[in-house]
């Protein structure tokens, strides 16, 4: 069974800037990951498979952020509520 732990931190923050016409929003994830494949070769294989063996049967650990941001304004008129 393959190794896997993973760690995903996200948040989102939004408001408005101008009343009823220019608002934003921003959001934010920070995912960190360990994991290790547990390669094992088939029996008679060739032996040019050996490096494959050390490249995906060890552990590797990934790090990984995203941003996202966005701003939206309301162009015109637009009658009282």
């Amino acid at each position: 069974m393959p190794y896997l732990l993973r760690w995903n931190y996200d948040g989102a923050l939004s408001g408005t800037l101008v009343k009823d016409k220019v608002f934003w929003f921003g959001s934010a994830e920070r995912i960190h990951q360990n994991q290790q494949l547990n390669f094992v070769i088939p029996a008679g294989r060739p032996l040019f498979w050996w490096p494959a063996k050390n490249v995906y049967g060890t552990p590797s650990t990934d790090r990984e952020a995203r941003v996202f941001g966005k701003l939206t304004e309301t162009l015109g008129r637009h009658p009282p509520r």
